[in-house]
């Protein structure tokens, strides 16, 4: 195995950071069409889409040069259609930018960080503490 440049070795401790520590945004979201998704944040109360809703990336829309998704459409399972989209469900996530302070334990903190990332991780497994009171 190749050893990892300090700058590569950097961004990698980036991206392991916890999300609890990253302001809920994963530093790596593996996405592929058919992934089963949990939503990290609640995006849309009225249609129910809120914090651990569970759905799949349905398609991945690119803009030019762009490195990142600029939107993930979900379908959780839903009976409405939003206006444009002739498929039940089909809801546009789209990446956001958040703000966390590396040094979050000091009394002042200082190291601001900002992360630009879709609120989704893998929706896989699910603890037994977040289950609780879900229907599935």
């Amino acid at each position: 195995m190749v050893p990892l440049s300090p700058k590569h070795a950097l961004k990698c401790r980036w991206l392991q950071y916890h999300d609890r520590d990253t302001n809920n945004l994963p530093g790596m979201v593996p996405l592929a069409i058919g992934m089963n998704v949990v939503l990290t944040d609640h995006v849309d109360r009225g249609k129910g889409l809120l914090r651990g809703s569970v759905g799949y990336v349905h398609s991945l829309l690119w803009n030019d040069n762009d490195r990142r998704p600029a939107t993930v459409y979900v379908i959780p399972e839903a009976k409405w259609a939003l206006n444009g989209i002739n498929e039940p469900g089909v809801y546009p996530i789209h990446p956001v930018k958040r703000e966390w302070y590396l040094d979050h334990g000091r009394d002042s903190p200082t190291l601001k960080v900002q992360r630009t990332q879709v609120p989704l991780t893998p929706g896989y497994a699910m603890t037994t503490h977040s289950s609780q009171g879900k229907t599935l």
